[in-house]
């Protein structure tokens, strides 16, 4: 390279795969409409009916002791949280509606 001059392909990668791990971390809450099995990493919802509190689950791994009946999915009318791409698609496919505060008030 001459110099003062920097490779600008090397920093546009890394800027691209910093915004792809915090995208990853994010999980948004839907309501799911239909039975549904996330693509990636998903967290189940559960909410205090007084308090209106959430808490996020980790799904049940499914473990060779295990009975193969445990269905690894999110039931209709369960909330559930999603990657930010994932829940896009699933809205706009009908799949499930948006469960965040905006959409509750």
């Amino acid at each position: 390279m001459p110099r003062g001059q920097y490779d600008r392909s090397q920093m546009r990668k890394a800027v691209s795969d910093e915004k792809n791990e915090t995208a990853s971390a994010e999980f948004f809450p839907v309501k799911v409409l239909r039975n549904y099995r996330p693509m990636g990493d998903y967290r189940i919802i559960t909410e205090d009916e007084i308090t209106k509190e959430r808490t996020y689950h980790e799904p049940p791994d499914l473990n060779e002791d295990q009975d193969e009946g445990i269905e690894l999915q999110l039931r209709a009318g369960q909330m559930g949280g999603v990657p930010v791409d994932e829940a896009k698609r699933m809205i706009s496919l009908g799949i499930a509606e948006r469960a965040d505060e905006i959409a509750i008030h």
